[in-house]
């Protein structure tokens, strides 16, 4: 708001100032008169906890039971006043609003835990189940043009005297998993891990509810080999890991159709009216996990007592079958949304280097880590037979970076008349005749002699060449203090702005340019 503005304005309706077209034209909001004219109050309710009882059957084998539980309950409500905050706000009536809404997600785990050690042999296993449902209901309702006695409105739902509306919606889903791990130790030198999960989730339709996940790895401590004598090396382990993720990211009920109640229809001699369904939403009955499979290769290395230490990593993850929207045509009679489908198949390879130095002196400690990390990403498929796709301001191709920029380009700005006239393509059309100096010049790629959606081409990835961090912490007692710092370099820029000229709208300012 300009400070020439009045708090109050007897003058405007609501009684609040917020300027005129003569003297204070401005799309600032008067702060108090929005506090005063718009009320909104929350009251929720959070309860969280877990309780848990472990049995000894042996002195190796252990029972526990995990049973976790969460309920939300939120009461929102919205009382809108007549009145106006802003210079030229439409007129907007008296309204009660108030929505209130549940959520509660309950768990239960069973686990057997085996941990034995026989001679050089440890042995560490544990197999379970788990369930989880999440059920989430809401109720909304509102009415307008409230009952009011002077300044004081009714501020219940039944005092409203107009346009009823009241809408809700239940959403509930499960989750059943078996699960086991098995890790084995041989004289602290060669290390193997297996585990397993099985889930169910009723995401899916019958007979893709179910996904296997798998998983190895090893590893080799070299430090503690007969062979190994390098003094100043305190610790070297080599390893590799195989596994299978799943994902089952998507709604609750993505899989079944939506219809809704809307046609009318007048039905027998009597002409009596019937309420229609309709189905307002394309769903896939196919639908089943996502699949992330993933490789590493890494080395863990320390000096000096293991103060300092190292660690490599190279990985490959390839993920396939991923759920995502799928944009079909209007015509099929599609009005609810894109329907999920599995499509497309990515992989991410890469590497990450991390550097530790970690020390102890009486009752001070202090620690710092350095990571380096440089990703490649590559889609591997669409599925549904596209080789493309694009959105507002990028394109993705097979073989290519995910979401790589794809705008229209710029080569500078005109200087005076004559770099407009200057400005032709190969059959000496000028390209941007209605431009003037200090206009920008767009770059005509396909050389027909104007600036449209066809001359977009892709002008930069935003997926950064590389990325480092810096960890520090430090702590004396019972104080402590941490710091993190992230920086990463985009593999080359793009440098956007949304303002130009009308006449070459909808198209976005860019700079390409190789840093």
């Amino acid at each position: 708001m300009l400070p020439i503005i009045p708090v109050y304005d007897k003058n405007n309706f609501g009684g609040y100032g917020y300027g005129d077209e003569a003297t204070a034209r401005t799309f600032g909001t008067n702060p108090i008169g929005s506090e005063d004219l718009m009320i909104t109050t929350t009251e929720n309710l959070r309860i969280r906890g877990n309780v848990y009882a472990t049995l000894d059957i042996s002195k190796s084998l252990q029972y526990k039971v995990n049973m976790g539980y969460e309920t939300n309950l939120d009461n929102r409500k919205y009382l809108r006043k007549e009145g106006n905050f802003t210079l030229n706000q439409a007129y907007t009536p008296s309204a009660r609003y108030e929505k209130k809404s549940k959520f509660v997600s309950s768990l239960i785990e069973n686990t057997l835990t085996f941990k034995k050690v026989l001679g050089k042999h440890d042995i560490n296993a544990v197999a379970g189940n788990s369930y989880q449902n999440i059920y989430y209901e809401m109720i909304a309702a509102e009415k307008k043009n409230l009952v009011r006695v002077g300044s004081h409105y009714f501020d219940v739902i039944d005092a409203g005297t107009t346009d009823p509306n009241a809408y809700g919606n239940i959403s509930e889903s499960a989750l059943l998993s078996y699960f086991g791990r098995l890790n084995y130790v041989f004289d602290e030198k060669y290390l193997f891990s297996a585990t397993f999960r099985y889930d169910g989730s009723s995401k899916f339709a019958k007979g893709n509810k179910w996904g296997f996940f798998p998983s190895v790895s090893a590893g080799w401590r070299l430090s503690k080999e007969k062979f190994f004598k390098v003094p100043w090396i305190s610790d070297l382990k080599l390893r590799y890991s195989h596994g299978t993720l799943g994902n089952a990211n998507i709604g609750d009920w993505d899989y079944v159709a939506v219809m809704n109640p809307f046609p009318v229809a007048v039905f027998g001699d009597d002409q009596h009216v019937e309420t229609g369904m309709t189905q307002v939403k394309l769903v896939n009955r196919d639908l089943k996990w996502e699949k992330q499979t993933q490789q590493n290769f890494g080395m863990d290395i320390s000096f000096v007592d293991n103060k300092l230490q190292f660690n490599v990593e190279y990985f490959i993850s390839t993920t396939k079958d991923v759920l995502t929207p799928m944009p079909i045509l209007m015509t099929t009679g599609n009005s609810g949304g894109n329907p999920y489908v599995n499509a497309a198949s990515l992989r991410n390879k890469g590497v990450e280097l991390t550097g530790t130095w970690r020390e102890k002196r009486g009752d001070f400690s202090y620690s710092i880590s350095a990571n380096f990390t440089r990703l490649r990403n590559e889609v591997l498929e669409f599925g549904y037979g596209k080789v493309e796709q694009y959105t507002n301001l990028t394109k993705t191709e097979i073989g290519k970076p995910l979401a790589m920029f794809y705008l229209v380009t710029t080569d500078g700005i005109f200087q005076n008349e004559a770099e407009v006239l200057a400005h032709k393509n190969s059959e000496g059309v000028v390209i941007q005749p209605n431009a003037k100096p200090g206009d920008i010049r767009y770059n005509d790629v396909n050389d027909d002699g104007k600036i449209n959606n066809d001359d977009r081409e892709i002008c930069g990835n935003p997926w950064p060449k590389f990325e480092v961090g810096l960890n520090g912490q430090v702590s004396y007692k019972d104080f402590d203090f941490s710091f993190t710092v992230w920086a990463g370099c985009i593999q080359r820029c793009c440098q956007l702005d949304g303002r130009f000229r009308r006449q070459y709208q909808p198209f976005v300012r860019v700079q390409a340019m190789d840093p």
